[in-house]
């Protein structure tokens, strides 16, 4: 927590919630790329109180309006954070791109949950499409995947475990000091502690 009430951005002695998402030059900056009419709404509302804020923008707002405020919010919110602990600065521009990126996300999903749900083939259906091959009777079959990370100091790997029929039987993701290549990462999985003997 910062122990005085100086935006350590652009030097404001009010650095209270209102100054940090919307006040101070460097998100003003990111406000200025969004509908003028809407940005005039957000700053004209001068409540103090947060919550009663917000309640403002939700009652004075169209739902995709509101959507943008909040989104542009957050994103402003974590571009200060990242400025000011990491000292890792973004572009206003950057910042609104991936706010509509954002934004257009979200309508996606929204105009795919409205659609009536497809039929799923069953795994018998899918014939010669199908990218999942059942094991021999008896037997569990494991999936298995490994990753390094860049620097080579830690690996991790998965394994999901299904019988004959596809059915999900248990998983386990690990995560590895000093295994520096993806084989030696794939066999640890093999001996992980899903307690299968016939795979």
């Amino acid at each position: 927590m910062a122990d005085v009430d100086v935006c350590p951005i652009c030097n404001s002695t009010v650095d209270d919630w209102s100054h940090a998402l919307i006040n101070c030059n460097m998100v003003k900056c990111v406000w200025s790329l969004l509908e003028e009419d809407l940005v005039e709404h957000v700053i004209a509302c001068n409540i103090p109180d947060a919550k009663l804020w917000l309640l403002e923008m939700v009652d004075s707002t169209k739902e995709e309006e509101f959507l943008k405020i909040l989104v542009t919010l957050w994103a402003t919110w974590w571009v200060r954070r990242k400025a000011i602990h990491e000292q890792e600065y973004q572009s206003p521009l950057s910042t609104y791109c991936f706010t509509e990126k954002y934004l257009n996300d979200l309508a996606l999903i929204s105009a795919k949950e409205e659609k009536p749900p497809a039929v799923v083939p069953s795994r018998m259906d899918l014939g010669s499409r199908r990218t999942w091959a059942p094991p021999v009777r008896g037997c569990a079959k494991l999936m298995v995947d490994a990753a390094i990370s860049k620097n080579h100091e830690k690996g991790a790997y998965a394994v999901v475990c299904r019988d004959e029929k596809g059915v999900y039987q248990g998983a386990s993701a690990v995560v590895v000091e000093d295994q520096v290549t993806a084989e030696i990462l794939e066999a640890l999985a093999l001996a992980s502690d899903l307690n299968r003997t016939k795979v």
